[in-house]
């Protein structure tokens, strides 16, 4: 969340902060963008684009045609912001240019501005189309698909967030039509995601969302979901371990919070946790490895305060391979971590 506050200390007047969403809910401490986003006037109407990287903003620190003008800075890799660019005329005048909102591919925007009317001056609402090429930013991503219930095959209003594995960070979070079950999210940039979709008595479902490589800009995800009852069970679609190791990686927080905040809203229920492999080593080393995965998330769930009565694992090895071992893709999805409603 981008947001503009005129707390102390601050580079002038109003400054541009920023804080992020983790899986918990929680919010990160806000940080200031500082220069050369920031400058020693006011700074506002800060607007994010959808690719996550390109910054708008309305500023009268820096040179531009009269009051408050409209700059935009692109977020680097290395975290820091290239320096602001005026979105020069017709959209800057002599007058206040104070919020705009670019569209996901950046071809239109919406601006407010002050505009003279005979002897004073009124706030109007603009469209604007623009060239493709004009901000040097990267085009955001799509992805699309239909929430529905796996058994009745009906359209379920569900929550579907986007999450940063590396940062444990909300990217996006949107809601599927209660009616179509209809979601669109866009994708920011070319990373690993975890996509998580909720909805009220349902069980939670997670995958993992890979665009390192991918250079498709709309992806189509339709999601089943089933309901909270026993015998149900899930693939746990992000917990990650090192080669050959049961710790589990920084980027299986998101995923184990998630169970954490399931076991919290239905505190009726209990669930045993599955660890399982693929067919390569020997199947007594297997099923000692599955079971200390299995092993370490249940110590993580007690470690959030979960009753360990309500909590049982095993491993199984590679005694229920989900599809035969006959290739990379199948043997990865077999070395999975599985949770089973009792």
């Amino acid at each position: 969340m981008y947001f503009v506050s005129d707390r102390k200390p601050s580079f002038g007047g109003k400054d541009i902060y920023v804080s992020y969403k983790n899986s918990k809910g929680e919010w990160s401490l806000a940080e200031t963008l500082g220069e050369p986003v920031n400058t020693k006037g006011d700074d506002s109407g800060p607007f994010i684009h959808a690719n996550g990287r390109t910054l708008f903003y309305s500023t009268d620190g820096l040179k531009g045609f009269g009051k408050q003008d409209l700059f935009y800075s692109n977020l680097k890799d290395d975290g820091k912001w290239t320096d602001p660019k005026n979105l020069g005329w017709p959209i800057n005048d002599s007058q206040d240019q104070p919020s705009i909102y670019i569209t996901p591919d950046g071809e239109r925007g919406y601006f407010s501005s002050e505009r003279r009317l005979n002897t004073y001056y009124e706030g109007f609402l603009y469209r604007y189309d623009f060239s493709k090429d004009l901000f040097d930013m990267e085009e955001a991503r799509h992805l699309t698909g239909i929430v529905s219930d796996k058994y009745e095959e009906i359209p379920l209003k569900a929550t579907v967030s986007l999450i940063d594995l590396e940062k444990d960070s909300i990217v996006q979070e949107v809601e599927s039509d209660r009616f179509t079950g209809r979601y669109l999210i866009v994708l920011p940039e070319g990373k690993k995601y975890g996509l998580f979709t909720k909805a009220d008595d349902y069980l939670y479902k997670s995958e993992s969302i890979n665009l390192v490589d991918d250079e498709i800009n709309t992806f189509n995800k339709d999601i089943e979901l089933v309901p909270i009852k026993s015998g149900e069970y899930y693939k746990l679609g992000n917990v990650y371990f090192d080669f050959d190791d049961f710790k589990l990686k920084p980027e299986s927080i998101p995923e184990l919070n998630n169970i954490v905040s399931l076991l919290n809203e239905n505190p009726e229920i209990k669930i045993l946790i599955e660890g399982h492999t693929d067919n390569k080593g020997e199947s007594a080393y297997n099923l000692k490895l599955s079971e200390k995965r299995a092993k370490a998330v249940y110590n993580y769930l007690v470690e959030n305060e979960i009753n360990p009565d309500r909590l049982k694992y095993e491993g199984l090895g590679d005694t229920q391979p989900a599809v035969p071992n006959t290739s990379d893709e199948n043997r990865a999805e077999n070395r999975r971590i599985v949770v089973k409603i009792l």
